[in-house]
């Protein structure tokens, strides 16, 4: 009798796989073509933390040339639930529909911008 040890070792490995179902809601094939980066905001409107954080967010976006998506996390609670976000705000730079950077409820904006400069192949 395999103990379960056992039996997770003698499993196969499984190939990495991308959930196509985030990767679709994330980034047509039109829009991926035009930019590898995207940066998805979450919050909600009820949220004052969010309101104060989000100029900032979108000048750094704009700095950068990465396009924004908006996520109001109550309207939106299946795809915000599908990333794993379960507090506002909740920033994540996605690449090639791929979460490379995620920056929730307290925003580091110096990390956040080092990312994406280094994603964006600097300025």
């Amino acid at each position: 009798m395999n103990t379960l040890f056992e039996n997770l070792q003698t499993r196969p490995p499984e190939a990495e796989t991308v959930n196509t179902a985030i990767t679709d809601h994330l980034m047509t094939s039109e829009e991926q073509a035009e930019s590898e980066l995207e940066l998805i905001i979450f919050s909600t409107d009820a949220c004052s933390v969010c309101h104060a954080v989000k100029p900032r967010l979108l000048q750094l976006a704009d700095k950068y040339r990465i396009p924004v998506r908006l996520v109001d996390t109550q309207s939106e609670l299946e795809f915000a639930s599908q990333l794993l976000v379960f507090t506002v705000p909740t920033v994540l730079l996605m690449l090639d529909g791929r979460e490379i950077s995620r920056e929730s409820r307290f925003i580091d904006f110096t990390a956040l911008e080092r990312v994406m400069s280094a994603a964006s192949g600097g300025i």
